[in-house]
């Protein structure tokens, strides 16, 4: 917890409070941004992988090695 404190005090001192001014938009796209980039990493670092692993090297017929698995068949 105290982590991100330090995180969102960091994000307002140096990001947020240098676009703070007469115009209403770059905080709101900054703040935006930052949501997205956020989730994003969230989601690739917490979500299930989609891609299933491969439990055995595809088979090839003349008895040549792999490329990707180094196991000859």
């Amino acid at each position: 917890m105290p982590f991100m404190a330090v995180v969102g005090y960091v994000l307002q001192r140096f990001l947020l409070n240098h676009t703070m001014g007469g115009d209403l938009l770059p905080p709101l796209l900054l703040t935006f941004g930052l949501s997205v980039i956020i989730r994003n990493a969230l989601l690739m670092g917490y979500s299930a992988d989609p891609q299933k692993p491969v439990s055995r090297p595809a088979l090839r017929k003349d008895g040549e090695r792999d490329r990707f698995s180094g196991v000859r068949s």
